[in-house]
């Protein structure tokens, strides 16, 4: 389990573990994909380990691997935690560790929980026995619930440099250095996302969206066109590669340095693209991710997106 770049999280956990300063409750914050799992682990591996999360005891073994009895990871199935679902991260509060000094919750997902749920684990949060360390994990802060906000340590994750992730996916994925920097560039930040694409055909995919897009300017695309391209590909990452082509036209057309954008590779085609309406075509495209997990045929809503992109 590999942590980059967020030492001054760890650095903060080691310095209050040793001086047995400790609060009750932590919430770690960051956009999807920037290792909040993989930090919070971390942090109850240097809160248990007598050697500060050595990473190789038996103890840190356990807690990477999930079954350490004293470190309980709850994980949200649906999209909202209700109160009935928050019993159990409740409970396992109420008994006391039996191998280390603390036992430590990790809740997923904060910002899902219903105020009734919210609300049912603020004694917890107020009143905890001193063995319990609880640290919340969220997607956005600002839906957490204020009164559990107000009671927590936050700890913001911050997107890694694009250098950062172009030397891991070099090294660790053994790309080249120009699908590293391509992902890199797209990931905004993200360590997990730049893992998933690497472990993908990133590059040709974004490829095949592409030319679908230069095809809008002649009104030349079909549904034939669509499926035979992006049948198989993921709908969160079509509408992303979407996003970040109309996002960088905008950039281009505020006078943004070209080393800038996301799809730096095609520059030459976005400075030609100024009579775009890169404001509307996102907006078109936000219309479509809004109803992106509802039941329907998403080929056919994306070449209705696309008709649509063709008039902007």
């Amino acid at each position: 389990m590999e942590v980059i770049g967020q030492n001054h999280i760890l650095d903060y956990f080691k310095k209050v573990t040793n001086h047995n300063q400790l609060s009750h409750c932590y919430i770690i914050h960051g956009n999807k994909g920037t290792g909040k799992k993989t930090i919070s682990r971390k942090i109850a591996q240097i809160i248990a380990c007598s050697k500060n999360g050595c990473g190789h005891c038996r103890t840190c073994q356990n807690i990477l691997g999930g079954s350490h009895p004293d470190v309980l990871m709850y994980r949200n199935d649906g999209k909202n935690v209700k109160l009935e679902n928050i019993s159990e991260f409740k409970n396992g509060g109420k008994f006391s560790p039996l191998e280390i000094s603390k036992k430590i919750l990790i809740l997923e997902d904060t910002e899902m929980l219903t105020p009734q749920a919210a609300n049912s684990i603020l004694t917890m949060i107020e009143e905890p026995p001193e063995y319990l360390v609880i640290i919340l994990l969220t997607n956005n802060l600002d839906k957490v619930l204020p009164t559990v906000k107000s009671r927590a340590v936050p700890f913001k994750i911050m997107p890694l440099k694009k250098s950062i992730l172009e030397k891991y996916l070099c090294e660790n994925k053994h790309l080249d250095k120009k699908e590293a920097l391509s992902i890199a560039n797209f990931s905004q930040g993200s360590l997990g996302q730049a893992i998933r694409l690497a472990e993908t055909n990133f590059l040709s995919e974004r490829e095949k969206v592409i030319e679908l897009i230069l095809k809008f300017k002649d009104n030349s695309i079909s549904y034939a066109d669509i499926e035979s391209n992006v049948k198989d590909m993921d709908h969160h990452l079509i509408l992303d590669l979407l996003t970040f082509w109309y996002r960088d036209v905008l950039y281009l057309q505020k006078g943004g340095d070209k080393t800038k954008i996301v799809n730096f590779e095609y520059y030459d085609i976005l400075i030609e693209r100024e009579w775009l309406d890169p404001f509307l075509a996102m907006k078109k495209i936000d219309e479509v991710r809004v109803n992106l997990d509802y039941k329907g045929n998403f080929i056919l809503n994306l070449e209705v997106l696309f008709m649509r992109l063709q008039e902007v």
